[in-house]
């Protein structure tokens, strides 16, 4: 029976950057891109979403908002928040090139096709044994990529559509 797995890397443009460049961990880091209306957010570390970004939402909006601290203690461990310009292309080509890493867990792996993909498809009928079953190899797969500082969320289903939801 033919098994899909969808490796979804939720805020895929932050870890991104945050794998690539450790200092960005722990600070709210906040994407933007150029839009018909000016500067706005694309992308938002949960440190930023906390004091009150969103995406979608004015630059300046989001360069407005302080955090809220209740002590000087509290000040000195709030971080400044990090804006940077999206960089679309790097994040696809990051994604793709993590999808030749998996290809030791399937040699069918392929990238959302997106304008802004978040995920990696692979067709796992088979490979799973190769790993002990299903569960194995998720977790195998998801060690691999907490070591690379990439969290991700793994679904496996019998199509495509059940894996991605």
């Amino acid at each position: 029976m033919r098994q899909v797995m969808c490796v979804w890397c939720p805020l895929w443009p932050v870890q991104r950057l945050r794998s690539e460049q450790p200092e960005l961990r722990s600070c709210p880091l906040i994407l933007f891109t150029e839009k018909r209306r000016g500067l706005t957010v694309s992308a938002c570390s949960p440190e930023a979403q906390m004091l009150g970004v969103r995406v979608g939402m004015p630059l300046g909006e989001a360069r407005s908002l302080r955090p809220a601290v209740a002590s000087s203690r509290q000040a000195h461990a709030v971080s400044k928040p990090i804006f940077l310009r999206a960089d679309p292309r790097a994040d696809q080509d990051r994604l793709r090139s993590l999808a030749l890493h998996c290809q030791q867990y399937s040699p069918l792996v392929g990238v959302e096709d997106a304008s802004e993909p978040e995920s990696l498809w692979l067709d796992i009928s088979g490979s799973e044994s190769l790993f002990g079953g299903k569960s194995q190899l998720i977790e195998t797969m998801r060690a691999d990529l907490a070591q690379q500082q990439i969290h991700v969320r793994i679904a496996v289903a019998d199509t495509w559509g059940a894996a991605w939801g």
